[in-house]
């Protein structure tokens, strides 16, 4: 309404009837609000044909169960893996609040030298699960295999704590590195201290840890690692809270773990939100509504690449500014 507020010499519509208008446009759009099992299964089969033109969406792989009444299904385009042949980084999360049933959409693409986040595929399902995200990744060696005769094999992933993705990954790919998000590490980690230390000591702690994050080899990271348990070892709760999580099960928090890698998962997160701004404008789509989008979002990834193949090339080396120049001199 702001906006139509805003066109000169147009007459404004009562609220009732701009959600009418709203409501019938999506329905010409996206068709029906319900989709059974068996209509998605038609759609994805339908869909699934590989297609002639390289930046037309298509379903790489799906699996629905009538059992259990679950599915998962995988997007991409042909351009888009083509373009992942030679990526050596993934970034894996899971967004909500895009689909009206709560289903999780996984988004699985890589960073180029300049830290910008590509989109490779898109993936619905019912839960998420290692299952659900082996699918993406298994589909995606599987047709870079059939599509360009090449191997797909990447050595790192960025992601969160979550054990489905990590688990997926290590399976599909065999001897990787998991980088753990740090600014993920960094909230769980806080929080932590503000609930299980004093507040004196709070400060320091996080400086220290700040200083563990900082170093660039495991060598130097396993000897800091244990001098901060030495010094913190009265703080017995926190120790062992941080030991158990981010020493042994989640260690690759610091910079040296994944040399030539982004230490947090931010631009697939930042994507994200992306995402519900531009697309879904912030509402909850049904499934077969949610369809269509995903079909065109995923042909609007391809596409920016044909459209501006300047801005949104991969960068192969960093960018270096006047200001790195001088800070470096400066240093």
């Amino acid at each position: 309404m702001t906006a139509l507020s805003k066109v000169e010499g147009l007459k404004l519509p009562k609220i009732s009837q701009l959600r009418n208008y709203l409501q019938d446009r999506r329905r010409a759009l996206y068709g029906n609000h319900t989709i059974s099992l068996g209509e998605l299964e038609r759609w994805l089969q339908e869909n699934s044909t590989l297609p002639e033109n390289s930046h037309e969406t298509f379903v790489t792989a799906y699996e629905i169960s009538e059992k259990e009444a679950s599915f998962r299904f995988v997007l991409s385009s042909k351009y888009l893996l083509q373009l992942a042949q030679e990526v050596n980084i993934l970034h894996a999360d899971a967004t909500y609040k895009l689909i009206w049933q709560g289903y999780p959409v996984l988004i699985v693409g890589t960073t180029d030298k300049q830290r910008k986040f590509h989109a490779l595929c898109l993936a619905v399902s019912t839960t998420e699960q290692k299952d659900d995200f082996k699918l993406i990744f298994k589909s995606m060696k599987d047709k870079i295999q059939l599509l360009f005769g090449s191997a797909f094999r990447p050595t790192i992933l960025v992601a969160d704590a979550a054990k489905p993705i990590k688990n997926a990954f290590n399976e599909e790919f065999g001897d990787t590195t998991i980088r753990m998000c740090w600014a993920h590490a960094k909230r769980n980690i806080q929080s932590k201290v503000e609930r299980l230390v004093e507040k004196p000591a709070q400060r320091q702690i996080l400086v220290d840890i700040d200083i563990l994050h900082s170093l660039t080899n495991q060598d130097s990271f396993d000897k800091a690692s244990a001098y901060f348990l030495q010094k913190y070892e009265h703080e017995k709760s926190f120790v062992e809270y941080f030991r158990d999580q981010w020493l042994l099960q989640n260690r690759n928090w610091y910079l040296g773990a994944a040399p030539m890698s982004p230490s947090t998962n931010n631009a697939l997160e930042a994507f994200n939100e992306v995402i519900k701004d531009s697309h879904t404008l912030r509402e909850r789509l049904q499934l077969s509504r949610f369809l269509v989008l995903a079909k065109e979002m995923v042909n609007e990834w391809s596409l920016k690449y044909m459209r501006n193949p300047s801005e949104n090339y991969f960068a192969k080396l960093p960018e270096i500014t006047l200001k790195d120049w001088t800070d470096s001199y400066n240093w």
